[in-house]
This record gives structure tokens, sequence and C-alpha cells, in this order.
């Protein structure tokens, strides 16, 4: 099995947190992620920002600080300047000289002083440094293959702007893919962003770089809808503007906002007429329409005669006065984040702002294109276009994300860059349309009213959690059974459904809440406010969270954010986090500390015991401020910590005694007294060489039967061991293994093989000598592999059957010992009985007659030589045994049926007579 990282780090509770000494003179808190990686560093007052990192950005005392391996190379990406003088710098991590996908560091200070570290970075234990890649074309041609478009974006030309996209080239990374909710492994991979037109998709591609495998598609294109996933254009490069005598203060009467003021340019190509071009802000706004089209081939633009947009001339049969609200609604997103924060477009450098009015036909939905919104008209029947206020400042919230935490669409990172799209529209709405409904988005674009998309104020009530894993929670991890990210099946393991958390606990933050959560915590939260609780979404955001972030981190992170602007135990800092603990994260803010230890976990046992591993399980312990999780411990000494109230310890020796105990803490790491012990003593089934059993997101093993075990081997661990499952075979005969495979969607075509390994002399080793079977198939039907057990085998005791499944494409051997990417290995145990009965021969050098016999048993050796006998009745006893060269004198012996057993330098051979 594949090592964790950092293994020398215990997992942390949300406000746990140990001293590190950095040097003599500082100290700072350090939080962790579930897998015992450093999350986050919080630095005291007054530490200097050059004795962590110098004046160049270099990062050596960053590995070191971070716990991080000096394989691992941090390079300084970009420094941003943040309001109120905060500065971060965006830090990327590269093995081996590839980048690793979201792995990534916010270094955050003010002046000279260092105020805290953030991010992630993945294992890179057991990585192959020295893969045979295949060429970028061949991965290019799997990734579109895997696409399967009529038409690219990079092969249309636009006929009004420059807005071309190129050809994608390949870039080789690693990729982090989810094993567990505490456990990620890395595949080096081709990414590509591949923008089809028809049909519609924007996805970062991901192909395994030495298999040419579909790993992933990350849906680049965002919407404001949770029907279906969209995203991201080329960016248009920045540019230096200066208001320009043509623009003039015009009227627009919008479908949904009234008449509103907005800056239009006359038109230099159609003279007397306006345009929806405003670079009044120093900046390009620009409304354009596509006039139905999914494509940029015949974009026009919106003129008007007086610069007095009316509803007379733009509410018409081809709703064009949609495209006046997207032009002010992205106008006062823009003077929100310019005057909030002093941001200067998404990007902080005067990108051009582009809306695309008018896509496609019936299209119900808006999206972000990376420069450009991108709204359609709504399906007619239920929804009119999709250009109100708080959609467009949903979109381009989308693009400060992409900017800044750069959060990646899927699982509660996917879900967290939903919930900030929500918030901002929240915040742009309440300032500019303090008339609308803040805290509800998308209830304009419904034609009968009185629908909308989502609720920030009750998310339940369009079936959102607003509670951390409580009810509509959406199933988001490995483990809870969301194997692989799709938009169009499971919404990106909750994407829309779980942003209702971090919506709720907004609005909580902003306008307060008396309540009891779904977990049964009662909370009294006093709000701050828009004004205050802005500052502390938006430094969350562009300085802390990075694409891997989860909730958690978010909570530690919001609070350490809530401090940096406001001072701890501040009012705002404290509402920040008793807004968390309102949503099921994290214990809430406690005047006095808790000092109060968790009841002691009860019942603790010890089953399912193997020769080097066994399962612990015992009842929750309880807590008036919420149980974070337990340590394990072994002879007195921890071994792990877990949020669960099982535990599977591996690693344990044969026939060697143990004992056990478990130790529940709460939020505020006050820890139980030790719960009854556990005592075992593990069986003489030898422990098995290691194997690296890789992803089992695409292919596993659902199901395995043999003789009396029948086991629906539904795992996440892509290793299970299953050995204190025991069935008894006989030597010398045939069974059938059936096994069933689990294989994803779009996936039935790939052969993957099987082998299955017995460990006949019991000692941990499975070479190729072991292998009972190995076949290939394709597809998820029922496999029934046929495997004889072979006479020479240690019997009477339990052996270890090995089972693996292999993606193996280059079909080369399969040890039992094999290191590989995709697939699943199960380990089962055997019982093995001598076949006293057996007609089969391991040597065909012998011949017995006559038989059925009455006196002389004539006895024929190919060599001819001396050989030692015993016959065995039925009973199983032996009635004659002796040496001989030719004959065996069973006169004596009674009317029935024998066995016959020779021995000839050290080879048996096992026969069956009938005496007359």
């Amino acid at each position: 099995m594949n090592k964790k990282l950092f293994t020398t780090l215990p997992i942390a509770a949300f406000l746990i947190f140990q001293n590190i000494n950095v040097s003599a003179q500082t100290k700072q808190n350090v939080y962790h992620n579930t897998d015992g990686s450093v999350s986050m560093i919080t630095f005291k007052n007054g530490t200097p920002k050059n004795s962590i990192i110098n004046s160049k950005g270099n990062s050596t005392n960053l590995n070191k600080l971070l716990n991080i391996s000096n394989d691992i190379e941090l390079r300084l990406r970009k420094t941003e300047a943040g309001f109120q003088n905060f500065v971060t710098e965006y830090y990327d991590t590269y093995y081996n000289g590839y980048k690793i996908d979201g792995g990534e560091y916010r270094v955050n200070y003010k002046a000279n002083d260092i105020i805290s570290i953030s991010g992630r970075t993945f294992s890179v234990e057991n990585l192959n440094s020295n893969q045979n890649v295949i060429s970028e074309q061949e991965a290019f041609n799997k990734a579109l293959n895997n696409v399967n478009a009529k038409t690219y974006a990079w092969e249309e030309k636009s006929n009004n702007i420059s807005f071309d996209i190129k050809k994608p080239k390949g870039e080789l990374v690693y990729l982090p893919i989810q094993q567990s909710e505490d456990k990620y492994a890395l595949i080096l991979s081709y990414k590509f962003d591949v923008y089809a037109l028809v049909p519609l998709s924007r996805d970062y591609i991901f192909i395994d770089a030495a298999t040419g495998l579909l790993l992933k598609k990350s849906p680049i294109i965002k919407h404001a809808e949770g029907r279906i996933n969209l995203h991201n254009d080329k960016k248009s490069e920045s540019k230096e503007l200066k208001n320009t005598s043509y623009l003039d203060t015009g009227n627009a009467e919008t479908r949904y906002s009234g008449t509103r003021e907005i800056q239009a340019e006359l038109d230099p190509k159609k003279e007397g007429f306006y345009r929806l071009f405003d670079t009044s802000r120093g900046i390009e706004i620009i409304t354009l329409n596509l006039n139905g089209l999914a494509d940029t081939s015949n974009l026009t633009e919106f003129n008007d005669n007086d610069n007095n947009w009316t509803a007379a001339e733009f509410k018409n049969t081809n709703k064009d006065d949609v495209a006046l609200d997207a032009h002010w609604g992205v106008t006062k997103t823009y003077d929100y984040f310019k005057q909030t924060f002093n941001r200067d477009s998404y990007d902080n450098k005067k990108a051009p702002l582009y809306s695309f009015i008018h896509y496609s036909k019936n299209y119900d939905n808006a999206y972000w294109s990376g420069s450009a919104m991108v709204y359609g008209d709504g399906d007619g029947v239920e929804t009119d276009p999709l250009t109100a206020l708080d959609i467009t400042a949903h979109e381009l919230g989308h693009a400060i994300t992409q900017e800044t935490a750069g959060l990646d669409y899927e699982r509660e990172s996917g879900a967290l860059n939903e919930a900030f799209s929500d918030i901002w529209s929240a915040t742009v709405k309440h300032k500019f349309a303090p008339e609308k409904q803040a805290f509800i988005l998308g209830s304009e674009i419904f034609i009968k009213g009185g629908d909308y998309l989502r609720s920030m104020s009750d998310p339940k009530s369009r079936e959102n959690p607003d509670t951390y894993k409580g009810e509509y929670w959406f199933k988001s991890s490995v483990d809870d059974g969301c194997l692989v990210p799709n938009s169009n099946t499971n919404d990106g393991c909750g994407v829309h459904y779980n942003s209702g958390v971090l919506n709720h606990w907004f609005y909580i933050l902003v306008m307060g809440k008396n309540a009891t959560n779904d977990l049964g915590n009662a909370y009294n939260v006093t709000g701050i406010g828009f004004e205050d609780a802005e500052k502390i979404v938006y430094r969350l955001e562009t300085a802390y969270l990075s694409p891997k972030s989860d909730y958690k981190n978010t909570r530690d992170f919001g609070i350490q954010a809530a401090i940096d602007l406001f001072g701890a135990d501040s009012p705002q800092a404290i509402a920040t986090q008793n807004s968390f603990y309102a949503v099921g994260l994290g214990g809430k803010y406690l005047a006095v500390a808790d000092t109060k230890v968790p009841s002691t976990p009860a019942n603790l046992v010890a089953n399912n015991t193997t020769g080097n591993a066994t399962t612990l399980t015992w009842d929750v312990a309880t807590d008036e401020n919420g149980i974070w999780g337990y340590i394990i411990m072994q002879d007195d000494k921890e071994v792990g910590r877990t949020p669960n109230a099982t535990f599977r310890l591996n690693n344990l020796k044969p026939l060697t005694s143990y004992k056990f105990d478990v130790i529940a803490y709460d939020n505020y790491n006050n820890q139980s007294s030790k719960s009854n012990s556990a005592n075992i003593t593990t069986t003489n089934l030898a422990a098995p060489c290691d194997v690296s059993s890789g992803f089992i997101n695409y292919f596993s093993i659902s199901n395995v039967k043999l003789n009396t075990i029948n086991n629906p081997s539904i795992s996440v661990k892509g290793y299970d061991d299953f050995s204190y499952l025991n069935t008894e075979l006989t030597a010398g005969q045939s069974y059938n293994l059936d096994i069933t495979p689990s294989i994803l969607t779009g996936y039935s075509s790939v052969k993957l093989s099987y082998a299955v390994f017995l460990d006949n002399d019991n000692n941990g080793v499975f070479n190729a000598t072991k292998r009972l079977a190995n076949v290939t198939a394709a597809g998820s039907n029922v496999l029934s592999i046929p495997i004889t057990i072979p006479e020479t085998v240690t019997t009477d005791q339990p052996l270890r059957l090995r089972i693996i499944q292999m993606y193996n494409p280059n079909n080369t051997n399969i040890t039992g010992c094999a290191q590989f990417v995709y697939g699943e290995v199960e380990d089962y145990s055997v019982t093995v009985k001598a076949n006293l009965a057996t007609d089969n021969l391991t040597s065909k050098s012998v011949k017995i007659y006559p038989n059925p016999v009455n006196d002389i048993l004539n006895v024929e050796l190919l060599n001819n030589k001396e050989f030692k006998f015993e016959i065995i009745n039925t009973a199983g006893s032996v009635v004659k045994l002796g040496t001989s060269k030719k004959t065996i004198n069973v006169t004596s012996l009674g009317v029935g049926v024998y066995i016959l057993k020779i021995t000839q330098d050290g080879t048996e051979t096992v026969q069956k007579f009938i005496k007359k």
C-alpha cells in the first residue's frame, strides 16, 4: 500500500495547534489537514518575513517549516497587494520539474511582518520519476476522442473582435486524485484546455502520460444554475485605457432592474448611434449580441440613436432589453470590487469584461468564459434570459475565484467555488440594488414568479444542506461513494448542492441567527452586517484558500482572516467562528476555555484479526462541544487518529499479542480517559509483501465468490485485507473463482488483467510460481476464473489468497507484489486439506495394475528405482507401509477402496486402487 505523507504529524482538530520553534525569537500556531499535513501556520506578531523567506522568494525554509520533502520545489508565481496594505505571495509546488496540479501555498504579510502560510501539497513518495511517457500528440488525440465534438473553438474566427482560441498545448503535470478524504495520490498526466463549441463544453482534460487513459475532466465553464456545469474562454490582454470623449451617460430601461444609468460610446462605425461600450473606468466593458448562435462568428453590436435605451425600443420579441441588464450589472460588479477592495477587474490587472447576449437557442443558463459572461435566453416557458444582476455578479465571482483561490470545480472545493459566487451576488445586490432580495439567487428570471435557484437564508428550501454533512448533503468524497466527479451525472460530487453550507454561513455571519443545526448543536450568533462580513470573505478567498481547500480548511482560514482584519477576540472574529459552528464546522467561541473532557469511549472490541491486521470498533463518545476524533493506542503508544468509531490496524506481526485502547478528544483538544482494553493475538498467517494498489476510481472489484466465501467487497481503499474470511479447499481440486468487476461508465471496453495467487508455503511472498491464474477481460460481467489448488501445498493452516485486478495495457506479467496504478487488490485466506482420494498424478511416470487387485499389485516406475509406499484406508489410517521396486503384496487387506502413496526423492504420487 502507498504510504501517507507526513506520518510523523498528528491529525489536528479545527482549533488544535502546536508550537513549533522557527528560531529563538518566534513561534507560531500550526493547523493540519486530515492526513496530518500542514494546512496553515500563523506567526507571532512582529515576526520578520525575511526570517522565513528571503526577498527573492527562496523557499528552502518553507520546506522545513511545512515538513514537506526537499524533493518538492516551491516556486513563487505572483505577488498581489491586497486591500488594507496586506500582501499575498502565491507559490506553486513542483516535483521532478513538473507542477503538482493544485499543490499551492499562500504566504501573507503586511509591511515586513509575516502573518501566515496556508495551502497544501501532496505526497511524492513511491512516484516513478523515470517512467516512459507517450507523445503530446498521442495524448491530445485521446483527449479529443473523449470529447468527440463536432466543432472546436480554435477552428472558428470571430468577425468582430480578437477573441480567437488557440489550439491547446499539453502541459505535463502531476494530477492528485482523491483516494479517500485523507489521501490523494499523484499521476503524471498531460493537461489540455479543450474548448468545444458543438456540443458546448470546456474542460481541463487530463490524460495519463504513461498509458493514455482518460483520468479527469475538470470543468472550466461554470454556471449560475445547478442543472449543468460550464465556464472559461481565452483571456484577452488587459489594456490601460483613458476616458474618451465619445462616451456619454445614458439611461437604460432594463428588464429586471428598472431604469439605470449607464455609460455608452458613440459607435465609430455607425454615425449617430451609441453602442454598449464603456471605457470610463479605465477598462473595457463591452456587451455584444451573439444572435442566437453558439460561437462568435457573427457578433453584432447593440445600438441606440440617442443613448436613451427605452423599453419601447428594446423590450422586443428578441428581448434585447436584457443586454441592458448585463451591461449595467457588469459595470456595477466591477464597481463593487473596485470600490470595496480596490480590485481592478477580476485579474486585478484591468482585464476587459465582455458580455455575450442571446447565446444559442432556448439555452437555460449563463456561464463565465475566462474573459466573458455568456448568457442564454432561458427556455421561454419557465425562464427568461439569465442576465439579472445577481447572475452577472455570480459569473464574475467565478472569475475572481479563478484568479485567486483557483478552487477546483469538484467535491468540496467546487462547492466553495459556487458559494463564493453566490456570496458576491448577495453583496453586489446589497450595495447597488438594496430593494432586491440579497440572499435569494435567480428569482427574477422565472417568468411566472415565486421561484428561485438557491436561498442563502434557507438552503433546504431547494434541498441544499445548511449544515456540513447534514440533511441534503450530497455525496462528495470517495469515502461516501462519489468515486469520480462528473458534472452531468453527480454535479461534480455536489458542487451546486453543497454550496448551501457556506452560503448559510455567510447569511448567519451577516444577519445573525438563533437556532439548532442538523447535528443538534444550538447556536446564537449576533450578525456583523455586510460591510465587515464581505471583507472577511474577500480576505479568506484571495489570501488563504487554494485549489484543493475543503470546508474544514475554510473554517480555519476564515477565522484567521477575521483575526487579521479585526483582531483576536473581536466581535467579528467571534461571529465568524460561531457562524461556522452554526453550520456544523468546528467548535464555537468560548470566552472561558473548555476544560471538560469528553466521555470515555466504551465497548472497544477487536475483530477480523489476521496475521498482520485487526479492526477496532467502539461506541461513539460524547462532548458538549463536539467530538473531533479518536486517538488509537497500541500497547500504550499512539499509532493513529481517526474521526470515525472504527479503525483498521495493519503492520502487526503474526502470532503476537497486543493491547489496544482508544481516547476521544474534542474540538478544543480535551482528551477522555482510556477506553476498555481490547487484547488480541494475531494468527500465524504471514504478513504479505507490499502492493501498490493505485486507484479504484475507474476499475474495482465489487464481489468475490469462492466456495463458501461470498463477499460484497465495496471499498474505497484500492487494497483490502479480507484474509479473516476463510474457506476450506482440497489439494488437487479445481474451483471457480467468481469476480464481479465495477467499471466506471465509459470504460467498459477497457481490457483488464486479473491474477490469482496462493501463498502455498505461508511466507508472505507472491512470486510467479504461486500464480494460479492470469486472464484478461473487459466489462462488468461476472468473471468466472478456474483455479486448481496444487497438491504440494501446506495443509491444515490458513494461507493467503491474493486477487489482483489491474489495468495492464502492455500485457506484462503480473506479480503478486505488483506496483501498478489502476485497479484493486484483495486478500482472502483458504485452508487446504490433503486429498486422499485424488486420481490426479503429480508424475505420469507411475503405473499400477491390476486394478481391482486380488493379491499382488504391480507398480512400474520409469526410472525403475526403489520407492517408499503407504497404503491408506478410507478412514485415513495407514494399514501397510514399506519399500519396494516393483510389487506390493496386498493379500492381507480386506475388500474395499485404498489410497497408495508413493514417495521417491522427495516427490509424492497418490493413486487409488480397489481390493477384491
